[in-house]
């Protein structure tokens, strides 16, 4: 079901905060690609939300693209693209560290493509929805980020990504024929609109416990972000000042100022 954009709630807190610090901070941003890309204009003019804790994090057992039990305490939803440099290094680095809290069953990952780069981006987008379908979503998304580094554009060809699949094992006709699927676009254009409904305008962005986060910020971070939320720390009325926002971000990152929540 394509994500509604009809609530207004979210958009006034989540967009703004998401918007208002991503831009021109070392993040890749939507901003440059808009000119090529009427659709994502519309769909981030027309950024609206949900509070319904379903709008941000599906939970979804069937979500090929997710990590980690349907039921866990907290779900990290990450907005990302297969040419952002930084998302790659969060990826090789936090990601591969928060793992440990997946495999306990504490943490749930969402991955959310916002495919701010084009085309080359959305196909890999799919090749990666794909390799879920045969349960090697993350298998793939580390390929796709081997190194720590992006792959160059040439790289993220139709070709160049079954071949990728071949290497990994799988099976490359079922593969090749869920790539290029409906099913497959339409999951990919959804994610693309959940990140603009929330705001989402560069990458890496980040719901933890569906507070904002931004930028490629260290795995210790996240890790308080996930303790203040088993501890239940975390209420729409609480913004306290102990947030992500507090840690000085690193070169490439900056998160949330002010530890709102939505």
């Amino acid at each position: 079901m394509p994500v509604s954009l009809s609530h207004r709630a979210l958009a006034g807190t989540a967009a703004a905060l998401l918007a208002a610090v991503g831009i021109g901070l070392g993040l890749h941003s939507v901003t440059s690609d808009l000119q090529g890309n009427p659709g994502s204009v519309r769909a981030a003019a027309g950024a609206t939300e949900d509070t319904s804790p379903n709008f941000i994090e599906r939970r979804d057992p069937k979500d090929p693209l997710a990590l980690g039990r349907v039921d866990a305490p907290v779900v990290l939803v990450a907005f990302g693209d297969y040419q952002c440099g930084h998302c790659a290094s969060w990826s090789t680095d936090t990601m591969t560290a928060l793992q440990k809290h997946v495999e306990d069953g504490t943490l749930r990952i969402e991955w959310r493509d916002l495919n701010i780069f084009g085309k080359d981006s959305a196909r890999a987008a799919r090749a990666a929805w794909a390799a879920g379908r045969q349960d090697r979503f993350l298998d793939y998304h580390h390929a796709l980020f081997a190194d720590g580094h992006p792959r160059s554009a040439d790289q993220l060809s139709e070709e160049a990504l079954v071949d990728l699949a071949d290497e990994l094992g799988l099976d490359t006709e079922r593969f090749s024929a869920d790539m290029d699927s409906a099913d497959a676009k339409e999951a990919i254009a959804q994610n693309q609109q959940l990140g603009y409904a929330l705001g989402a305008s560069s990458t890496p962005a980040f719901m933890l416990d569906r507070k904002p986060m931004l930028g490629d910020q260290p795995a210790e971070v996240f890790e308080r972000g996930i303790q203040r939320a088993l501890a239940g720390q975390e209420s729409e009325d609480s913004a306290d000042g102990d947030g992500a926002g507090e840690d000085a971000p690193r070169e490439g990152t900056t998160s949330d100022p002010t530890g709102s929540t939505i």
